[in-house]
């Protein structure tokens, strides 16, 4: 991904609600869907301007969920299929970081603060990462992955050149 493809991928994940996210263990993919304002839509006239952003192969993904209540913050946990449940909660918020950072989280650092957490074998699927910090509510949600390549893809499942 040059330069150029990572900015345009950074605006749309971090310029409208994040509507849903979920990841294939068998392929080693993961789909974060947004909405993207007209402004940065790759096709500003589309009548549904929501879009799935493709991240492949995937090597590494966790997600922190947390809730804040009157005893503190509570982790909760839940697995990779519980994914796009999870995020489908947190009702379309924005992310609030960018979630493209050039950083590598410690993962490992992270440990008990982890609600789920995956790891390929294969050695591929690093060069990229992802980091979707969203809130609603109470809740807390991070997602991280690293992955090589991203595709951006319409309602109808085309991919789009951005």
């Amino acid at each position: 991904m040059d330069d150029t493809m990572r900015g345009r991928v950074r605006d749309l994940l971090r310029s409208g609600p994040v509507w849903g996210a979920e990841i294939d263990i068998k392929f080693r993919v993961l789909a974060v869907t947004v909405e993207p304002p007209a402004a940065v839509h790759p096709r500003p006239d589309a009548t549904d301007r929501r879009l799935q952003v493709v991240l492949h192969p995937v090597g590494n993904v966790a997600a922190a969920l947390r809730e804040r209540g009157p005893e503190g913050v509570t982790v909760l946990r839940f697995t990779e299929e519980q994914l796009a449940d999870v995020v489908a909660t947190l009702d379309g918020p924005t992310p609030s970081d960018d979630p493209l950072p050039d950083a590598r989280p410690d993962l490992d650092g992270l440990g008990d603060l982890l609600s789920m957490r995956g790891e390929a074998k294969t050695g591929d699927g690093l060069r990229h990462q992802l980091h979707l910090a969203l809130a609603s509510g109470d809740l807390e949600f991070d997602l991280w992955a690293t992955f090589d390549e991203v595709e951006v893809r319409d309602p109808a499942g085309d991919v789009l050149a951005i």
